[in-house]
């Protein structure tokens, strides 16, 4: 016989994450983060390119 008086192992992990926020499962799938990566290692590339570019404009404006 189970009495209402036991402890369960579950019940106190059920406490502890009572009031977490669980994960979307959208964000949560492997394709998802390789594509942001791709995504923002693109961004970074193009961005220091562009700075580079910059550069060697600016280098005949400063040594005349």
């Amino acid at each position: 016989m189970v009495s209402n008086t036991e402890i369960n192992a579950n019940d106190a992990e059920n406490k502890m994450y009572r009031n977490t926020i669980e994960p979307v499962k959208e964000f949560t799938s492997v394709r998802w983060a390789q594509t942001a990566c791709f995504v923002l290692i693109a961004i970074m590339n193009l961005s220091a390119w562009i700075d580079l570019q910059g550069l060697f404009v600016e280098i005949p404006l400063i040594i005349p």
